[in-house]
């Protein structure tokens, strides 16, 4: 009754999932028999995570994980403890949740999720090469995933933070093929930075007039114009 309760709550349009917490924690604390006690611990986690209570999510999360070590739940668990660690800016840790969650299930739910950020989190903590090397392979294995464009736009950050100006605009030109993707204006902005780096002064200013033109609440607008100027500059010296 207790884990329906919870789960109804939980389920809720809008979730309740301060209610839900409620009757998922009441269920671990009072029937640690109970054949439900790895999902209702799992969705305790995921209830602190939706309030952004991150901090407590790892907690009772890592708690779940530890008590059920075979529970088909643990990938599921390992990914939300990774995304708890990641909205902390705990990188390194969130990457070992990552890679736990995929080792739990190579074939799981979150798996091209937890592939993501893993190379997003290693680009957040600074291993560039790395990141560059992790977002190919999770383009590469799951192009239809919904961070196709998140992927394909921290590939071509990672490059460029590299100074890899050429390898950088493959990945980033590539985000356009995602339509409405919200990185479009960060992708212009950044195909311009890269022609200009590569002395392909035409072609960068090109790229800043149509940020201007077709983005023009971008907060990378003020930028464009200060690199367009430079790139104008250039042409004349």
């Amino acid at each position: 009754d207790l884990f329906q309760e919870g789960l109804a709550l939980y389920s809720a349009v809008p979730p309740d999932f301060s209610g839900a917490q409620v009757k998922f924690d009441d269920l671990v604390a009072t029937y640690p028999a109970s054949p439900r006690h790895d999902n209702a611990g799992y969705l305790a986690g995921v209830c602190r995570y939706e309030q952004a209570n991150y901090a407590q999510a790892i907690t009772v999360l890592v708690t779940m994980r530890n008590a059920h070590p075979t529970s088909p739940l643990v990938d599921a668990a390992a990914y939300y403890t990774g995304k708890a660690h990641f909205q902390l800016g705990q990188y390194l840790e969130a990457i070992a949740d990552f890679q736990a969650s995929i080792a739990a299930d190579p074939a799981g739910l979150y798996i091209d999720n937890a592939s993501y950020f893993i190379g997003r989190s290693q680009y957040e903590a600074g291993l560039l090469a790395e990141a560059a090397t992790s977002l190919a392979s999770f383009e590469s294995d799951f192009p239809s995933s919904t961070f196709i464009d998140n992927g394909r736009y921290y590939e071509g950050r990672a490059y460029f933070g590299q100074a890899l100006w050429s390898q950088a605009l493959g990945p980033i030109s590539r985000v356009f093929q995602t339509a409405g993707s919200i990185y479009e204006d960060n992708a212009q902005f950044y195909t311009g930075r890269c022609q200009y780096r590569l002395g392909q002064l035409i072609e960068a200013i090109a790229s800043f007039d149509e940020l201007q033109a077709s983005y023009p609440t971008s907060q990378y607008v003020d930028n464009s114009l200060d690199y367009e100027a430079r790139a104008a500059a250039d042409r004349l010296i």
